[in-house]
C-alpha cells in the first residue's frame, strides 16, 4: 500500500472509530468528561475512547478565505492536511471548538481553523453488525 493511501486509510479509520465508538469532549485544561452544552464555543480536547489519543490537526492554518484552496483532494491541486491521533496536545493542535449550527455542529481546530472532516462513501448496512465484527 502506498504511503499516501496508508495515511489516508489510517486517518479515515481513526475518525471512524471516533464516530462509531463515541468520544469524550474534555475541557482543554481538565481531565474529566463534561456536559457538551457547557463546552460549546470553547476549546476542548477530543479523546478516542479506545486509543486514548486526542484528535489532532496537521498542516498549515487556513490562509485567506475559507474555500480559497479549491478543494481537499490532490486532484484539485491541493491535498488537505490530515487529522490524526496524538498522545498529547502539541502546539495546541489538539484543541477544537464545537460550534452549534441549527441542529448540527461544526468542529473547528483552534490553530488551523480547519473543520473536522471525514471523506469516503457513507457507511452502508447495519451498524450493530459492523461493531460486532
Amino acid at each position: 500500500m502506498k504511503t499516501k493511501s496508508l495515511i489516508s486509510f489510517i486517518s479515515a479509520f481513526c475518525f471512524s472509530l471516533v464516530v462509531v465508538l463515541g468520544v469524550l469532549f474534555i475541557p482543554g485544561k481538565a481531565t474529566s468528561t463534561v456536559n457538551i452544552n457547557a463546552q460549546l464555543n470553547k476549546p476542548v480536547l477530543i479523546e478516542n475512547l479506545v486509543t486514548k489519543r486526542y484528535v489532532f490537526s496537521d498542516g498549515d492554518p487556513i490562509k485567506g478565505n475559507r474555500g480559497d484552496e479549491g478543494g481537499w483532494l490532490a486532484s484539485s491541486g491541493f491535498e488537505s492536511p490530515k487529522i490524526v491521533g496524538t498522545d498529547a496536545n502539541y502546539y495546541d493542535r489538539a484543541l477544537w471548538t464545537i460550534i452549534p449550527i441549527a441542529d448540527n455542529f461544526l468542529i473547528e481546530n483552534q490553530v488551523t481553523k480547519r473543520y473536522l472532516f471525514s471523506d469516503g462513501d457513507p457507511i452502508k448496512g447495519n451498524q450493530e453488525m459492523r461493531e460486532a465484527g
